[in-house]
């Protein structure tokens, strides 16, 4: 297992408690941050068992997953539906970065 999958779990353990919240006020966006943490996880594991292209095309979903999710905890604390931690944005801020320089390492392999 690669170390950033090991911060993409942490991610979403630390998640499920602002779900649970979140899904209080607005179930869609509960369901949809929570689909898209999953994805993020799902997606980097499947991305190394691919060959170079598929591998890349796997880690920018991860990718483009990773941001949704953070996307929708911003628009959760806007909505005053949960107080975002720092640690937290932090965190999904290094699987980002991540998941970026990963992608495009392994395309220029």
């Amino acid at each position: 297992m690669l170390r950033i999958q090991t911060d993409i779990l942490e991610f979403n353990r630390r998640l499920q408690p602002l779900v649970r919240a979140i899904a209080r006020h607005d179930s869609g966006l509960a369901d949809q941050l929570r689909r898209a943490a999953r994805s993020v996880y799902l997606n980097s594991a499947e991305a190394f068992s691919h060959r170079a292209g598929n591998r890349r095309n796997r880690l920018d979903i991860a990718l483009g997953e990773a941001r949704e999710a953070r996307a929708a905890l911003a628009l959760a604390d806007a909505l005053g539906y949960v107080r975002l931690d720092p640690s937290l944005d932090g965190l999904a801020d290094k699987i980002c970065a991540t998941l970026y320089k990963l992608g495009r390492r392994r395309a220029s392999a």
